[in-house]
């Protein structure tokens, strides 16, 4: 073919192939046996026979010949184009699928391949020459009775994956409720609720415990807590969006009037927010509207004539134009040409004092600016709940910095506090923890694990001979024993919740009972509860849902009610299925995870060595060369 012809038709061509990579194998179970046909047929002519595998729709055995593997072979690296190297097991697997298609009854027709062939394509095949050139000419197929019947393989063989996915994806009723009950398991719990101290009432414990707080904690964590934030000094041009009037009539008169189309599309990104009762634009809403979108406008072009003064000012710069911009008074004077605002903050702002900037503060503020260089400008045209324009010119910018201890000293004495709030919670943690490890039954789980520890360090120590010090000596011992400490743990657990029975009841805490919370209760809350106060954290908190019976939480610190919290599991249990039939939402949710865990399962057995080993493939042996035959020559 040549380089003409293949230009001409490259993008047919090359869509063809494209689609073609997507094509992956599918297989059912194989079941049957296949009889010894094998055996002493292989090797010799094109006609002799290469393989056999059961055909997992029929259990029939499916013969396959040299000739027709090497076939195959060829027409796939046909349609691929040498996309890859096509192993014995790609084209076995291709085989088996479309026997398989074929043996559950699966047919192409005419019109089906047109159709898939037109979709292939993208109707860039229109006439007859143009189809003889893709197949016989690029794909190089013998005729178009070939490539047609091939495709048909190709095609059926799709099909056939998704009938099989769609039968994958099946669940029944039993499995649902499974999934569901495991979802929305019940527990009952208890918990103790312990009032925090005053972060003030805790004293400052000197630079030596807090160096070495500061220096203990992780360097990123470190460097986020104990910084001195980015400071920006601006200068800004603002108007409310109900501030039509304000904006001149000789810049009004300058802009395009707002059109219906784009009055309506405005209505469509605000209405829901900002006129809930409204379903469709009145004459009201309409001319309100309209008035936003020229304030919009006038500060749209504000923001353009600035950008234009300072590109002139850089073009005029020169060779120094990169540090140049537009200077401040130039700004203003543009900002009030065009009706807006302008306010000028003195000094440089942390983000607290961007969110309170009169007419544009709150919470996203601090971000944009982030992104803005000293010198440029930041425009923001308004979200749905937004009420004012503005343009910002950064003039000066501080980045955030990492503090040393010296310089950070006050705000690393506030977090140390802040983490000794919970102390009286912490310390009846503790003392649960020591509570339950004096337990003689405890004792006699872990004498065993410190001994292992034990003689293992010993043995370490003994094997290096004279050459390590007491102090080496002493870290072997403590590092075995550090290792063992999850093992121990994990075995002082279990008895947690005896020791519970024996502290609580004492405890200096409120004392609260919980029944029937479901794992799922985040995703259909109480409406009347409060979402940030205390019974909803205790309803929520997966810590509590991960425990088993008797299980015991660390502290769970909720900074809204002052208060840190440990709870104990005391009982779990399964939701009838009444419970799940009741729960449409919830029942839907469980049948499409275990249909995607489904899906996820088929898509891992399309592999062709999957398929291969679940056919029952037998290959003949390959044949001998004659050089193989040949005996060694005798030894001199």
């Amino acid at each position: 073919m040549s380089f003409q012809a293949f230009r001409k038709y490259e993008k047919p061509l090359l869509l063809v192939a494209c689609v073609f990579t997507i094509v992956v194998f599918a297989f059912f179970p194989a079941f049957g046996d296949i009889t010894d046909v094998l055996s002493g047929r292989a090797g010799g002519n094109g006609g002799d026979l290469y393989g056999a595998f059961t055909v997992a729709t029929t259990g029939e055995t499916r013969e396959v010949t040299q000739h027709e593997f090497e076939a195959t072979r060829n027409n796939l690296a046909r349609l691929f184009q040498q996309q890859k190297e096509w192993t014995e097991n790609d084209v076995w697997a291709h085989l088996i699928e479309t026997a398989d298609a074929h043996g559950a009854g699966l047919e192409v027709s005419k019109k089906d391949l047109v159709d898939q062939l037109k979709s292939m394509t993208d109707g860039q095949i229109n006439s007859p020459e143009e189809y003889r050139a893709l197949v016989m000419n690029y794909l190089r197929f013998s005729s178009l009775k070939a490539f047609e019947e091939f495709m048909s393989d190709i095609v059926v063989k799709q099909r056939w994956r998704e009938v099989r996915m769609l039968a994958a994806e099946v669940v029944d009723a039993d499995e649902v409720y499974e999934r569901w009950k495991t979802d929305n398991e019940l527990f009952d719990y208890e918990a103790l609720v312990f009032a925090d101290l005053d972060p003030e009432s805790v004293a400052d414990p000197g630079d030596e415990v807090l160096k070495a707080y500061f220096d203990e904690m992780p360097e990123w964590q470190r460097d986020r807590t104990f910084s001195e934030k980015a400071k920006e000094d601006v200068v800004y041009g603002w108007l409310p969006l109900s501030a039509l009037d304000e904006v001149p009539e000789g810049v009004l008169a300058q802009l395009p009037q707002p059109t219906d189309a784009e009055i309506e599309a405005r209505f469509q990104r605000v209405g829901r927010l900002r006129f809930p009762d409204l379903t469709e634009l009145d004459a009201e809403t309409r001319e309100l509207l309209r008035g936003e979108l020229q304030v919009i406008a006038a500060a749209n072009a504000a923001h353009e004539a600035a950008l234009a003064a300072q590109a002139a000012a850089r073009e005029a710069a020169g060779d120094q134009a990169a540090d140049v911009t537009i200077d401040k008074a130039t700004f203003m004077d543009i900002m009030r040409a065009h009706g807006l605002r302008v306010l000028d903050p003195v000094g440089m702002l942390d983000p607290e004092g961007l969110k309170v900037l009169e007419g544009i503060g709150n919470d996203r503020l601090p971000l944009y600016l982030a992104r803005v260089a000293k010198g440029e400008m930041h425009y923001l045209a308004p979200f749905a709940g937004d009420e004012e324009v503005h343009v910002v010119l950064v003039e000066d910018k501080q980045d955030e910095r990492p503090l040393g201890f010296d310089e950070a000293r006050d705000q690393v004495l506030a977090s140390w506090r802040e983490n000794q709030v919970s102390v009286p919670a912490r310390a009846f943690r503790d003392e649960l923890r020591k509570t339950a490890r004096d337990l003689p039954e405890v004792v006699a789980l872990v004498e065993p694990i410190l001994a292992q520890a034990t003689a293992a360090a010993e043995a370490e120590i003994g094997s290096a001979g004279d050459v390590l010090d007491a102090d080496a000596k002493e870290a072997i011992r403590q590092e075995k024993l550090d290792n063992a400490q999850g093992d121990i743990d994990s075995r002082v657990a279990q008895f947690e919740g005896q020791a519970w029975d024996q502290l609580a009841p004492t405890a200096a805490a409120e004392h609260r009972t919980f029944t029937d919370v479901s794992r799922a209760y985040r995703l259909h809350p109480d409406e009347n509860e409060d979402a940030a106060g205390l019974d909803r954290f205790l309803k929520t908190n997966t810590a509590i849902f991960a425990q088993g019976v008797d299980g015991v939480t660390d502290v769970l610190r909720h900074a809204g009610s002052k208060s840190s919290v440990i709870v104990r599991v005391t009982a779990r249990h399964y939701p009838d299925k009444a419970a799940m039939l009741a729960d449409t939402e919830g029942m839907q949710s469980a049948r499409q995870q275990l249909a995607m865990a489904k899906r996820m399962e088929f898509f891992q057995t399309l592999t062709p060595d999957e398929i291969v080993a679940d056919h029952a493939l037998k290959v003949a042996p390959k044949p001998v060369t004659d050089d193989k035959k040949k005996p060694a020559p005798a030894g001199n």
